[in-house]
């Protein structure tokens, strides 16, 4: 069994910080009338980081299987 780097633990923790922050953020828009538009610019930033944290774990996690 390998070992966690600390990269992955990283990115296992913004995954679960991110849904914390989608059900939030879906239960906050819930309360606002239908005529209101949401746009989401958390986005912007949110997406592009996780992607990056998880094409960085994926590599360290393949590199160790071999």
């Amino acid at each position: 069994m390998k070992k966690i780097t600390k990269m992955q633990i990283l990115t296992g923790v913004l995954l679960m910080l991110y849904a914390v922050w989608e059900v939030s953020v879906y239960r906050w828009a819930q309360t606002l009338p239908a005529s209101d538009p949401i746009i989401r610019v958390d986005l912007i930033i949110i997406y592009p980081v996780l992607l990056i944290c998880i094409i960085i774990s994926l590599i360290q996690f393949k590199r160790r299987r071999v």
